[in-house]
């Protein structure tokens, strides 16, 4: 191996004196902007460049952190990221991380139609809410229908074929109202078709109440999907697509293979004290782990009117430390990881019903306590997968 040559103009990092600098990308060899900023927030805690650079030179350790959606590493911890890593031994650590980055690159190769299906889906369904509301605040205003139909049968003998409008008198609130005329009908048949318009409107007030129910409800489903394709493995992600394929919003690929019953690929790890949990990171997971994985006294976890994972801890006797760190879990895979106090729901299965018709995901709690977490990642050296 014959390293790569070194820029004359910059300074080795390793050698002494070393130099104190306000950008170590520029005026070092071989440190990044990423690396620049971590020396520079250390510097700013009272820590020394000389302890700095030792540690970096020592270390055989790899840390990964994941900020957002995107992972950083480095041989010492990016703490100016203020967010916990995960350490590995170097080389497992950098397979790891390349691993990710190859099966994020999958995902998206794999799920960019299933992405954008889910988005219109999103967005169609959002312009159809706003356009069902409008009818609705029209036809709730459909009493003012009844009252000109009201006013016009009052004053039949001031009305001719022909007029475009007529100015009465409102007997019912004593004001005067102008009302429009359809120029090709007497006052009898203008009279009758206000009070069609009224009966029209008031018939279509229960069907769109329905529609405008059943439009949010699809709105809310989407958006769950979405926020679940976000923490989604490439298996995860084919099963959302199984799931709308089962629903009948996408088409079903043609097999004449005979279908083999597969396991659902939801991840099952260990606590540190011993106690086995599992997450579902689809809405065909979350049944399954919830409704048929499940022992009722097993205790589910996911954050309040918010979608998410399901998280099941086998057990029903947890300390706190339990309750947070499943809390935190089910927060991080949510519509929430990136907020604060997120509220996490937790009860035992005995306390939980499938609602009738519903679309997969769907629970009813009939009793549960809530916790408020801070969602982080730190978790996941809590934890080992089984």
């Amino acid at each position: 191996y014959v390293l790569p040559p070194m820029f004359e103009n910059k300074i080795d990092p390793y050698a002494l004196p070393l130099t104190i600098s306000s950008n170590f990308n520029r005026t070092h060899q071989g440190i990044s902007p990423l690396l620049s900023k971590e020396i520079l927030f250390r510097l700013d805690h009272g820590q020394s460049l000389s302890e700095i650079m030792q540690s970096i030179q020592s270390s055989h350790t790899l840390y990964l952190h994941t900020v957002d959606t995107k992972e950083e590493y480095h041989l010492i911890a990016l703490t100016h990221l203020n967010t916990h890593p995960i350490s590995y031994p170097l080389f497992e650590g950098l397979d790891q991380y390349y691993a990710l980055i190859d099966e994020k690159e999958r995902i998206k190769q794999q799920t960019s139609d299933l992405y954008h299906f889910i988005k219109n889906e999103i967005e169609k369904n959002k312009n159809k809410l706003f356009k069902l509301e409008s009818t609705l605040d029209e036809s709730q205003n459909s009493d003012e229908y009844r009252i000109k139909g009201d006013l016009l049968f009052a004053s039949l003998d001031k009305i001719k074929k022909g007029m475009s409008q007529i100015t009465v008198e409102n007997y019912y609130d004593g004001s005067t109202m102008t009302i429009d005329l359809d120029t090709r009908y007497d006052g009898k048949t203008n009279a009758k078709r206000y009070y069609n318009k009224y009966q029209k409107a008031k018939n279509s007030l229960k069907v769109l109440q329905e529609q405008i129910q059943s439009t949010k409800d699809e709105i809310e489903y989407f958006e769950s999907l979405d926020t679940l394709l976000e923490n989604a493995s490439y298996y995860d992600a084919l099963e959302i697509k199984e799931e709308l394929e089962n629903l009948g919003y996408l088409r079903k690929r043609k097999n004449n293979a005979k279908k083999k019953t597969k396991k659902l690929a939801y991840e099952t790890y260990v606590t540190k004290d011993g106690i086995t949990l599992y997450i579902g990171k689809n809405n065909l997971q979350n049944d399954y782990l919830t409704f048929k994985h499940a022992s009722h006294q097993d205790m589910w976890f996911h954050t309040k009117d918010m979608p998410g994972s399901h998280v099941i801890v086998a057990s029903h006797d947890l300390d706190e430390y339990t309750i947070r760190l499943a809390a935190t879990i089910a927060a991080y895979y949510s519509k929430g990881k990136n907020s604060s106090s997120v509220p996490v729901n937790y009860c035992q299965i005995r306390y939980l019903k499938k609602p009738v018709a519903s679309k997969p995901g769907r629970v009813l709690l009939t009793s549960y306590k809530t916790i408020y977490i801070d969602p982080d990642d730190h978790f996941k050296n809590e934890i080992t997968k089984k």
